[in-house]
């Protein structure tokens, strides 16, 4: 990968991945050692997570729209999944939420069309694509050495699986390129303004999810008309305005966790909170603490209501 090619990802991917994937740049990870090595993991665990996280909020909002259910599609073992998602459980979501997807919504909505075309080869067969099967080597490489399968016991070990897995998440990387196509955004504020006899006029202020968190740039936005939802996290299309809500599974903090940050939903603990953990510098949090509790745990309880069997859904009774 050239260092072109490293910028360009790493000003146009969405924050959780580009954020991950910057640290690869840095003095102490250009070496190949066991440094390098983990942030390859770290970045291809980030990837899974995001696209995961895409795939359950497009199932939820399709299926709200059509009044369909998904208590068959996803695993049984789902909102058991849901407690503590492995990286594992979240590729396992996405190819299960993706297969509903294609078979129910024809043509699919772009983005799920283009995650689609992400993880099989020739949609909507679901034959593993290429890139999916260098996300899931990342994932079999990083469980063997985890689990002491494969031995990293001299520098030349380390070294050659630094050079494998990297040419694995430059794979990956380089076949998401449609994700430059999309903003990553906070709507922190909504202000109207109604005059009589007129449509209302909306001005958005926004933060743009990239760069430093404690620098994400804002912007008044006077453009937009169809987004009428505040405090959320939404994945939005820079040319069409489309977008999807990711609420609960990513959210945006100020103050909950030890700095501001965009937090992945990182499971839960039945009724009593849902568990975050920063993309980057803001530590973790649980949603008890969190000054949203009350919207996160609806929100968390309707995709469960939404994307499980009602007798399993554990959370909120």
């Amino acid at each position: 990968m050239t260092d072109d090619e490293f910028e360009h990802i790493v000003h146009t991917y969405p924050y959780p991945i580009a954020s991950s994937f910057n640290r690869l740049g840095t003095l102490d990870c250009l070496r190949l050692g066991q440094s390098r090595l983990t942030l390859i993991f770290e970045t291809a665990e980030a990837v899974s997570r995001f696209l995961g996280s895409l795939v359950l909020c497009c199932c939820r909002d399709h299926a709200e729209c059509q009044s369909l259910s998904l208590s068959s599609i996803f695993s049984r073992k789902f909102p058991e999944q849901l407690e503590k998602p492995a990286w594992g459980c979240w590729m396992q979501f996405a190819r299960e939420g993706l297969g509903w997807l294609l078979e129910t919504s024809v043509p699919p909505n772009e983005l799920a069309g283009q995650l689609a075309n992400f993880y099989f080869e020739c949609p909507p067969e679901t034959a593993h694509s290429e890139s999916h099967e260098a996300l899931d080597r990342l994932l079999k490489t990083r469980n063997a050495i985890q689990h002491k399968r494969r031995s990293l016991n001299s520098e030349a070990q380390i070294a050659s699986a630094c050079e494998e897995t990297y040419a694995d998440l430059v794979l990956v990387l380089r076949s998401l390129s449609f994700l430059e196509n999309y903003n990553l955004d906070y709507v922190d504020s909504i202000n109207v303004k109604k005059r009589r006899r007129q449509l209302p006029k909306f001005t958005h202020g926004l933060k743009r999810m990239r760069g430093d968190p404690g620098c994400f740039r804002g912007k008044d936005d006077s453009s937009i008309n169809n987004i009428l939802e505040n405090r959320s996290v939404l994945f939005r299309h820079s040319r069409s305005g489309d977008y999807l809500n990711l609420d609960p599974l990513l959210v945006h903090e100020e103050k909950a966790g030890s700095a501001e940050d965009l937090f992945f939903f990182n499971g839960m603990n039945g009724s009593a909170s849902i568990h975050y953990a920063a993309c980057k510098q803001g530590g973790n949090f649980n949603s008890s603490t969190c000054v949203r509790r009350d919207e996160l745990d609806e929100e968390m309880q309707i995709l469960l209501n939404v994307l499980a069997p009602a007798k399993e859904a554990s959370h909120g009774e």
